[in-house]
């Protein structure tokens, strides 16, 4: 109970109840509030890392999404300039030449030997397979398994048919195409 002493003067806490009780905490209240902190911060933690891993997996697909935005318009602008017959030759390209700008952690290119120290959450082009390559971190669903690091290939690959020719079959090319694969290197 706290009990105000003299006229006019401020509020004092004095325990009116117990002679030699002191006002504030005890230990069991300051303990308490320290287990109800220390909960809430694990919480919070655990929720963060959940968000910072969806943000990044948004990143990503947004990124493959600007490469197919950037090799249709590529495709575009060669069919307008009257010059179809390179379309074929984006399969071999590196995908990021097509955008604007790279992305903040593109390291360029790089051989497979020479990405294996390569931290996660990164894109480098591997000119030996001709592809992009995005290195998954390794939380959520992207967990490594059997110390195999996951990545995300990205190639941009010819679309053909085959028409029957006069001597042997021919195929021609329709287009240009990128395709996705996850693996285990």
């Amino acid at each position: 109970m706290i009990a105000r002493t003299g006229y006019g003067a401020a509020w004092s806490r004095q325990c009116v109840r117990w002679p030699g009780c002191r006002a504030g905490f005890s230990r069991f209240e300051l303990l308490a509030s320290v287990v109800i902190i220390g909960v809430l911060a694990v919480v919070l933690l655990e929720r963060m890392t959940r968000y910072q891993e969806i943000a990044r997996t948004a990143v990503m697909e947004m990124t493959v999404s600007n490469l197919r935005s950037g090799l249709r318009l590529r495709v575009a602008e060669l069919i307008m300039a009257d010059r179809s017959a390179e379309i074929a030759r984006l399969a071999g390209q590196n995908p990021v030449q097509w955008l604007q700008a790279p992305p903040a952690n593109y390291r360029g290119q790089l051989t497979q030997a020479d990405a294996v120290g390569l931290a996660a959450d990164s894109w480098y082009f591997d000119p030996e397979r001709q592809s992009l390559v995005y290195v998954l971190p390794r939380s959520g669903r992207f967990l490594e398994t059997n110390n195999h690091r996951h990545t995300l290939t990205i190639k941009a690959t010819i679309i053909s048919t085959t028409q029957s020719g006069n001597v042997a079959p021919v195929s021609i090319s329709q287009g240009v195409a990128l395709t996705t694969r996850e693996n285990a290197e």
